[in-house]
């Protein structure tokens, strides 16, 4: 691998070099966390699932309206899929039949 880097960082420098290997970076970390991370399927903006500077934008530049806006996501998204899943909770634990503790 050095072998290879060596020629083209003393051609083109290595600022040059390192940049264009933090954008294939960026470029490469966005895809896998809008297409391939497992959370990638549920709904939302884009722009919050590639990058955590959205929540900082509504709580630094909007003076913590973050928690708002999430709330407006929700209505226009439907609830989260815990949410929904925590609703059944009790029907859960009422269909398990009992069992006694064991304490071996």
């Amino acid at each position: 691998m050095a072998a290879v880097l060596a020629p083209l960082i003393a051609t083109a420098g290595l600022v040059p070099v390192l940049a264009a290997a933090l954008a294939a970076y960026l470029v490469v970390l966005a895809l896998y966390r809008l297409h391939l991370h497992p959370l990638a399927r549920f709904p939302g903006p884009r722009l919050a699932a590639v990058t955590s500077w959205y929540e900082g934008y509504y709580e630094i530049v909007q003076n913590g309206q973050y928690s708002r806006h999430i709330s407006k996501l929700h209505d226009h998204y439907g609830a989260p899929a815990a949410q929904r899943e925590t609703a059944r909770l009790p029907r859960l634990w009422t269909d398990m039949p009992p069992q006694a503790p064991s304490f071996a």
